[in-house]
């Protein structure tokens, strides 16, 4: 076939790049359902939370060094293992901490604060980024609600839907505190077993 244009090149990039997003979003928009349903089975494992969360941490540290944003996960205390589905949860963190540094601009900072207190696991993720209006505070976890802040911002609005559904599913629940302009944080508390 000899080489390709570059345009050629870059537009099958694209189309990849398209792709992947599509089945992403597609993947959210069943999960969603299914958790709804209850036809997902959380398949509960001892977890270590720390290492969840550097992970989840790490996976977002090349977005956060490209956007100009200082990435900082924080441990207080031991963290004892955790009954949780590895996976589900992950993906529970690795959106709400996408999400903080997406709408963080350059020079901003999200910090990841994880700690136990009166038994319960609580993790807190707080960005200096654009907020969220107090009118749409209520409506965050809605399927598909985007605040008029997140206008030009990727995103289908299913992501922090998804979260809350997997984290109900663990017996906990997921909050925010926002204030336009300001930044936001997001906490989730789940239960001794997870």
């Amino acid at each position: 076939w000899g080489e390709m244009h570059p345009k050629v090149s870059r537009m099958l990039e694209d189309m990849e790049r398209s792709g992947k997003s599509l089945y992403s979003m597609i993947e959210d928009l069943l999960d969603v359902y299914r958790l709804e349903m209850g036809l997902v089975q959380i398949k509960r494992r001892s977890c270590n939370p720390a290492s969840l969360l550097e992970e989840c941490c790490r996976d977002r540290e090349l977005e956060a060094d490209e956007n100009g944003v200082s990435l900082e996960l924080r441990i207080r205390g031991e963290l004892p293992d955790i009954e949780v589905d590895r996976k589900q949860l992950s993906r529970v963190f690795a959106n709400i901490i996408g999400n903080a540094v997406k709408f963080t601009p350059r020079y901003g900072r999200v910090t990841v604060t994880a700690s136990m207190k009166e038994d319960h696991f609580h993790v807190a993720v707080s960005d200096t980024g654009i907020g969220i209006a107090e009118k749409d505070i209520h409506r965050v976890f809605n399927k598909y609600f985007r605040t008029e802040q997140a206008a030009g911002f990727k995103g289908t609005g299913l992501g922090l839907a998804l979260s809350s559904e997997i984290v109900a599913a663990h017996g906990g629940i997921i909050k925010v505190e926002s204030v336009e302009g300001a930044g936001s944080t997001f906490t989730v508390i789940l239960p001794p077993g997870g």
